[in-house]
């Protein structure tokens, strides 16, 4: 919550708090202008730290890709299985359809 200046507020009347209000003016005044002549100057400019809830957020995507990254590798280790399983497969039915020709043929 913003506070007002002391000539405008009226439950304001410690003398201390008025002096510290118009301080803090006073440096976000100075601030505000030594932001405008410095932004020219990149590495003076001032960048706001991860706030806790995009901590979090990239926490959990930082989770979800190494989950990601474990179901992918075993599916790909179950796809190269049955990928040399239907190859084994079809070269024992090759072999399977051989023999009956070759039975046929002799018959």
């Amino acid at each position: 919550r913003l506070s007002q200046p002391p000539s405008s507020s009226t439950c304001n009347s410690n003398p201390a708090s008025s002096a510290m209000i118009q301080g803090n003016s006073e440096s976000f005044q100075n601030n505000s202008a030594n932001n405008e002549n410095s932004k020219g100057n990149s590495s003076s400019t001032w960048k706001q730290t991860p706030g806790v809830h995009t901590v979090k957020q990239s926490m959990k995507e930082d989770q979800f890709y190494m989950k990601k990254i474990k179901v992918m590798s075993q599916h790909s280790s179950n796809y190269r299985d049955q990928t040399v399983a239907m190859v084994k497969t079809k070269v024992i039915r090759q072999q399977v359809a051989e023999a009956e020709v070759t039975h046929m043929r002799t018959k």
